[in-house]
């Protein structure tokens, strides 16, 4: 059972990111700046400690520190779709960098490059789903729900190679 509706101030060196959770796990991450759509968070004590956690992990991923996340997540927001190729995402680790027709095949859906594109634009738990981790297949950026220069600056901290 989901009370409440209060996003969770997550502070970090880039600013307050807005985190919702569900009992499922963390639903919604927004960026500084952006404002979160309500939604149902659960119960207040699940909702300190999930916090905490995010708290230290996103810090130290930011702090340049390599990292698997651990927090739990609720993907329900997404299509099935969208839900596996969020999925295999999670999966690719820190450091390395994959194309959208890889995640595609990943995804088992191989002809599916521009909807797998798609999906990492509909990704609301941004960093722990590291969409940043995607590139088009000649290395370059490719697109970016984030904030701008960013996605560039994660993967240099990563130490992903790509094209500018």
């Amino acid at each position: 059972m989901a009370v409440g509706n209060i996003p969770l101030q997550i502070p970090t060196q880039l600013g307050n990111f807005e985190a919702i959770f569900t009992v499922q796990g963390l639903c919604q991450l927004r960026w500084p700046g952006r404002k979160i759509t309500a939604k149902k968070v659960s119960a207040p004590d699940q909702v300190s400690k999930l916090g905490a956690q995010l708290k230290q992990q996103l810090n130290a991923y930011l702090s340049g520190k390599e990292i698997t996340f651990t927090i739990p997540l609720d993907l329900s927001s997404g299509t099935p779709f969208q839900q596996s190729v969020w999925q295999a995402l999670v999966k690719v680790p820190w450091g390395k960098g994959i194309s959208y027709s890889e995640l595609a095949k990943r995804s088992k859906k191989p002809t599916a490059t521009r909807a797998v594109a798609n999906a990492c634009g509909a990704n609301q738990i941004p960093i722990i789903i590291p969409c940043h981790r995607v590139l088009r297949a000649d290395g370059c950026l490719g697109g970016w729900s984030g904030p701008a220069g960013l996605k560039g600056k994660l993967l240099a901290m990563e130490g992903i190679a790509f094209t500018a």
